[in-house]
């Protein structure tokens, strides 16, 4: 009886795992970078042998990046030089503390 238990409990722990790997994916489609960066991240921290979310997470992150520095042009074209700077440090110290080059 306990034997079936923890097979049913490991089923449930196991298909909530493919459930949030299948919402961090579905965000990255949406172009939603940063909330499928945080996905991500959460199936990392629970699976850090699963390279399929290791990958979605780095992908995930350059998405970050990328908008970030398309933020960081349209302040310096907005008019907003000292915006535009502030942005893109914390841009560039996020991409070092991410590991992105």
């Amino acid at each position: 009886m306990k034997f079936r238990v923890w097979v049913l409990i490991g089923g449930f722990v196991l298909a909530g795992c493919g459930l949030a790997e299948k919402r961090a994916r579905s965000l990255l489609e949406q172009e939603s970078y940063e909330e499928a960066a945080v996905a991500f991240e959460q199936v990392v921290a629970r699976e850090p042998e699963n390279l399929e979310a290791k990958a979605g997470l780095k992908q995930a992150r350059q998405g970050v990046l990328a908008k970030r520095l398309i933020d960081v042009r349209k302040l310096r074209q907005g008019g907003s030089p000292l915006g535009a700077a502030d942005l893109l440090v914390a841009t560039l110290a996020q991409a070092k503390a991410w590991g992105v080059r």
